[in-house]
């Protein structure tokens, strides 16, 4: 796609759609969801980039995520079983699965930066 395209397509198509799963998890938090929602400040600057330096910084192993299993756990299953999934879908991209990472493949590290 051209970048005007894609810029369409997040619009029309994967704005609406992450808006749902979002507002389902925190209505009042996600009220305002929109493009700066996951991009942050490179928002502003028109580059996109992806991970987002404001998004909350995940461990890089599995024990790093026990704390935040304990702390976020009905964050985390809605991330890793409605967000995750869906966003990869609209990317055409595959799932990242730790049992069988690939390297292009969509997955935390998509949107958050990783420790």
């Amino acid at each position: 796609m051209t970048r005007a395209q894609r810029m369409t397509y997040m619009e029309k198509v994967v704005v609406p759609e992450m808006k749902l799963l979002f507002v389902a998890i925190d209505p009042k938090r996600f009220e305002t969801f929109n493009c700066r929602t996951c991009h942050g400040p490179t928002f502003d600057d028109q580059t996109f980039d992806m991970p987002n330096p404001e998004l909350r910084r995940l461990p890089s192993t599995p024990e790093g995520m026990i704390p935040i299993v304990r702390e976020k756990g009905a964050w985390l299953e809605a991330m890793t079983k409605k967000i995750k999934p869906r966003m990869a879908a609209l990317l055409g991209l595959a799932e990242f699965e730790p049992d069988n990472p690939q390297p292009d493949a969509f997955g935390c590290h998509g949107c958050h930066r990783m420790e």
